[in-house]
C-alpha cells in the first residue's frame, strides 16, 4: 500500500518551508487522521532542510564553512515530515498519487494525497542540455560530516547507508566550501551557476583559487555573464571578496545592468533622466570597487583550454570595455585550467567575435521553472505553471496547486493576464495563501462521488503586489509594482546620491515605485502606492517633485471631482511656467502652441472653444505669446 499524505508538498525550498509552517499553523481545526498533515519530498540530499536562498548571493559566500550554524535553515514545525533525496518523477492527478525516485539507491515508490502542492521552483539556464540538479551536480561537495582529530575537514566521499542498515549509520552530510575534485570542478578555469548553496561553496572556493604553490599569479578576472540582480549583487560581493581586490569582469547582453528593473516603454523628454540614467549609476558604483563591463555581448561558447592562437580581447574604460586587435594566445601550460581558459562574446550589432580570458566563469542566464514532470497542467510560454485567482492550477479536481517561482500568477491589477513572481516575498505569500486554501477546503465536507473541491471557498483571491530588494555595498533598493510605461525618477541627479525614487507611470497611474536609501516606513509607503496605483493630473507637476514630498502625500495629485462642464485647471504660477518652457523659449512661444500647453494644464474644450481661447490670447495675429501675458489671462 502506497504512503499516504494529506497536504503533499514537491519541493524542498523556501516555499516548502513556509507551506509546513502555515499549516501547522491551523492544524488543530482539522480532525485527527492518521496522515501526516504535511509531508515535503526534496530533491535536496538529507541535512539540508528548506533555507532562504535569495542569501546565497550575499552571505554565503563570506561563510568559511557551510553548515547550519553560518547558514541556518528555516525552522520546519514538529509533525512535518522531511523527505530528503526524493526527485519526482511522475504524478496521477486523477488517481491523487505522485512517484517518486530515492537520488541514492534508484528505488521507486508511491505516495498518496489528499491536496497537492508544486513547490518545485527553477533551475538554471545552461550554455549546455545537461541538467542543473542537485543529485547530478553536487555530489562531491556532500560528505559524511566526518572531522579529523585537529577539528578541521578532511575530504571524505559521501557515505550512505548500506541496504538494510539501520538509518543512524550514516551521519547526517554537511556542505562544505570545497569539494573532493576540486582542481576540476572549483579550480582554474571552472564554470559555475549560481542557484543554491552547493554552487556558492564551489563558486567561494575558485574565487580564492591558488597557484599549487600558493602563490598567486594569474591575474585573469573572474568573468560573470548576466545583467540581472543576481549579477550586480554577485560582482559586487567578488570584487570585495573577504576584504580582498578581486578583478571582475561583467558581460551584458543589453545596453546597461539590470534591464528587466530599469525597462522604459517611453523614452524620457529631452533633458530628463530615466530609467537608463539610473542603471549607470549603480554601474558606476560598481566600477568603483573594480567591476569592467562588457556591453551588447551575448556569450557563445567557451574558451576551450586546447584553443590558443591570435584572438581579439577586450580592454578600454571599465565601464565599457572595447575590442582589441588579436593577440597571441599561447597554450596553456600545466593543468590549472581543466574545463575552459574563458568565454567567447560576439557583439550583437557587429556580430564580431573576442575571446575573454578567465580565471573562472559563472554563468548568471536567468532561470527555468521546474515544471516538467507537470506538463499535463496548462503551462505559459516560459514553461510555468499557469494559477487562478486562488493558486490552483487546471487540473479539473482543484486540489493541485503551484507556489513560488514554478508558478505565473493572475495580476488583476495588471493589464497582464499571467506573470512569474521570482522572489521570497511572493514565495512565501503564495505558500501562506495556498496553505490557509487547503485548510479551509479540507475543513469541508467532501460529497462521495463528486470532484467540488473548485466550488467557492471564503477568502479573497489572491492579488499580490510584485516586489523585489537587493542590498549590495552601501546601497538598498527595493521595488513594488509593475515597471511599464514612462519611468519618472524623482529626487534623483544621476550623480552620488543615496536617496531617490523612480515611479512607472501608465495612463496616468503610478503603477511602479523604486526607492533607494528609503526608511522602513518609506518602503512601506511604496508598497501602498503600487496598490492604489494613485492617479495623476499632469507630469510635468509630478516631474518637478522631490521624492519625500511624494512618499509624504500620494494621493496629492489625484484629480478632484468635477461637475458638468468643469475641468481641472492648473493654477499654480510655478507649474505654469514649466509647462510654458516646453513649447517656447526665453518667455515666448507660438500661439498654435497655446492649445497644447492649455491641454496640458488641464483644458478640456472642444475646437470652438480652443479657437475663442486663441484669439483673446493673441487679439492682434502676433503670433507670439509671453509667459506674463498667458499666466495673466489662464489664472483670470
Amino acid at each position: 500500500m502506497p504512503k499516504q499524505a494529506r497536504v503533499l508538498v514537491v519541493g524542498g525550498g523556501v516555499a516548502a518551508a513556509h507551506v509546513a509552517q502555515a499549516l501547522c499553523e491551523r492544524a488543530e481545526e482539522l480532525p485527527e487522521t492518521d496522515k501526516a498533515l504535511c509531508t515535503i519530498l526534496s530533491a535536496y540530499p538529507a541535512g539540508i532542510s528548506p533555507y532562504d536562498r535569495s542569501r546565497i548571493s550575499k552571505d554565503a559566500l563570506d561563510c568559511t564553512r557551510l553548515d547550519a550554524t553560518s547558514f541556518p535553515s528555516l525552522e520546519l514545525p514538529d509533525g512535518v515530515a522531511l523527505w530528503s533525496g526524493k526527485v519526482v518523477t511522475k504524478c496521477d492527478p486523477d488517481a491523487k498519487k505522485v512517484t517518486y525516485r530515492d537520488a541514492i539507491t534508484g528505488d521507486e515508490d508511491e505516495i498518496t494525497y489528499e491536496k497537492l502542492i508544486i513547490a518545485t521552483g527553477a533551475r538554471a539556464k545552461v550554455l549546455d542540455d545537461q541538467p542543473y540538479l542537485w543529485q547530478d551536480k553536487h555530489s562531491d561537495v556532500v560528505d559524511n560530516g566526518s572531522i579529523e582529530e585537529g577539528g578541521e575537514d578532511i575530504a571524505c566521499a559521501p557515505a550512505p547507508a548500506p541496504a538494510g542498515a539501520p538509518e543512524a549509520t550514516a551521519p547526517a552530510p554537511r556542505i562544505r566550501p570545497w569539494c573532493l575534485q576540486a582542481d576540476k570542478n572549483c579550480g582554474f578555469g571552472s564554470v559555475h551557476y549560481l542557484r543554491d548553496i552547493g554552487d556558492a561553496a564551489k563558486v567561494s572556493e575558485a574565487v580564492s583559487m591558488k597557484e599549487a604553490d600558493g602563490q598567486e599569479t594569474c591575474s585573469d578576472p573572474v568573468v560573470i555573464v548576466g545583467g540581472g540582480i543576481l549579477t550586480m549583487e554577485l560582482a559586487a560581493k567578488i570584487a570585495r571578496f573577504r576584504g580582498q581586490k578581486v578583478p571582475v569582469t561583467v558581460v551584458l547582453s543589453r545596453d546597461r545592468i539590470m534591464p528587466k528593473v530599469f525597462r522604459e516603454d517611453i523614452a524620457p523628454e529631452a533633458g530628463s533622466l530615466g530609467a537608463k540614467d539610473v542603471a549607470e549609476f549603480y554601474e558606476r558604483q560598481l566600477v568603483k570597487c573594480g567591476v569592467k563591463f562588457i556591453r551588447e555581448h551575448r556569450c557563445l561558447r567557451l574558451w576551450d583550454v586546447d584553443e590558443s592562437g591570435e584572438f581579439p580581447t577586450m580592454e578600454g574604460p571599465a565601464i565599457s570595455l572595447q575590442r582589441t586587435r588579436p593577440r597571441r594566445f599561447e597554450p596553456l601550460q600545466g593543468e590549472y585550467f581543466s574545463t575552459c581558459r574563458g568565454i567567447v562574446v560576439e557583439n550583437n550589432h557587429s556580430a564580431e567575435r573576442s575571446w575573454i580570458a578567465a580565471k573562472c566563469v559563472i554563468l548568471c542566464l536567468g532561470d527555468e521553472p521546474n515544471s516538467q514532470v507537470f506538463s499535463f497542467l496548462d503551462l505559459a510560454d516560459d514553461s510555468s505553471i499557469k494559477v487562478d485567482a486562488t493558486c490552483r492550477t487546471s487540473h479539473s479536481s482543484g486540489d493541485v496547486f503551484a507556489v513560488g517561482d514554478v508558478a505565473s500568477y493572475p495580476l488583476p491589477r495588471s493589464k497582464e493576464r499571467c506573470m512569474r513572481l521570482p522572489h521570497y516575498q511572493q514565495a512565501f505569500s503564495t505558500a501562506v495563501y495556498v496553505a490557509h486554501q487547503c485548510i479551509d477546503a479540507m475543513k469541508q465536507p467532501s460529497r462521495p462521488g463528486t470532484r467540488d473541491s473548485r466550488r467557492s471557498i471564503g477568502g479573497d483571491p489572491f492579488d499580490p503586489v510584485p516586489c523585489i530588494t537587493s542590498q549590495v555595498l552601501d546601497l538598498d533598493w527595493v521595488f513594488y509594482g509593475r515597471n511599464v510605461g514612462e519611468c519618472v525618477p524623482l529626487g534623483f541627479d544621476g550623480n552620488s546620491d543615496r536617496y531617490f525614487g523612480c515611479f512607472w507611470v501608465e495612463d496616468m497611474r503610478v503603477v511602479g515605485c523604486f526607492l533607494e536609501g528609503g526608511s522602513d516606513e518609506e518602503k512601506t509607503i511604496c508598497e501602498k502606492i503600487a496598490e492604489m496605483r494613485p492617479r495623476l493630473t499632469r507630469m510635468h507637476k509630478f516631474r518637478s517633485l522631490e521624492c519625500e514630498d511624494f512618499l509624504a502625500d500620494p494621493l496629492g495629485m489625484e484629480p478632484p471631482e468635477l461637475g458638468p462642464g468643469e475641468f481641472n485647471a492648473e493654477l499654480d504660477a510655478k507649474y505654469i511656467a514649466i509647462a510654458f518652457d516646453k513649447y517656447g523659449r526665453d518667455g515666448q512661444a507660438k500661439t498654435q502652441a497655446m492649445g497644447d500647453l492649455m491641454r496640458d494644464l488641464g483644458a478640456d474644450w472642444d475646437a470652438e472653444e480652443e479657437k475663442e481661447a486663441l484669439r483673446a490670447l493673441d487679439p492682434l495675429g502676433s503670433n507670439q505669446v509671453s509667459l506674463e501675458c498667458f499666466t495673466e489671462w489662464w489664472l483670470n
